[in-house]
């Protein structure tokens, strides 16, 4: 889109990758051929492609992120075998730069604690997604209806929680009715833990927090090991 090239040029002219020139020419290119800017810069030799897709990324707020060396990574050229960490030469993948800040922000308290990590939560803070505000998903424990619970590992505290989500409406094609019905299943959670937050007896799972982490709602409870209604049902 022309949008699209004109930022991206924009970029590229203030970093001082490109010339005026290089870029007028390009741009010429451009509109004479209908291609991606980014094509005709790397096939006029102007910039490489790792330099382009650098660019890129930057403005969409986007880093290289090494799961294993958990720090963000420069790659400064293609290989092959796909984009390598240069410390490690395991595989990088693409994170949003704040899902990088956050991953980095639970490294820190996990260090700062001296935490020895059960091996599940210790895989799953390597995983893309697993990273929850100061909690790392391990798994789905449970789901109804409306909600969605995941066993998690709550790094300040050093144990582990379940974490209770509103499940998204896919089915629900209408947005505004997807919308409204968000909107009240959002309340019913609210009213939901703090009715639980009033009650206190040892056969009643205890609220330990409600909060919002972005737009992604949730209930933090005491997780207890043991089976559904179902399955203690099925071996009854």
């Amino acid at each position: 889109m022309q949008a699209d090239d004109d930022r991206l040029g924009k970029l590229l002219l203030e970093r001082g990758l490109l010339s005026q020139e290089e870029f007028d020419d390009a741009m010429g290119a451009r509109q004479a051929s209908g291609r991606p800017l980014p094509e005709i810069l790397v096939e006029k030799s102007y910039l490489g492609a790792v330099q382009i897709q650098d660019a890129v990324a930057a403005l969409e707020k986007r880093v290289r992120y090494c799961p294993r060396c958990n720090v963000p990574v420069y790659v400064t050229r293609l290989m092959a075998e796909g984009e390598r960490c240069p410390r490690c030469l395991s595989k990088v993948v693409w994170h949003e730069e704040a899902v990088v800040a956050q991953i980095r922000d639970v490294e820190s308290i996990v260090q700062l604690a001296q935490d020895e990590l059960p091996p599940e939560v210790e895989e799953s803070r390597r995983v893309p997604g697993r990273i929850f505000g100061k909690y790392i998903l391990v798994g789905e424990a449970g789901r109804g209806g409306a909600g969605v619970v995941q066993k998690a590992w709550d790094t300040m505290l050093g144990e582990y929680v379940a974490l209770k989500f509103i499940r998204e409406q896919k089915d629900v094609a209408d947005e505004s009715t997807a919308k409204r019905i968000r909107q009240e299943q959002i309340v019913d959670l609210l009213h939901e833990a703090r009715a639980a937050l009033r009650l206190r007896h040892e056969h009643i799972v205890s609220v330990r927090d409600i909060g919002r982490i972005e737009k992604q709602f949730y209930i933090a409870m005491d997780f207890i090991e043991g089976q559904t209604l179902a399955e203690h049902m099925r071996n009854s």
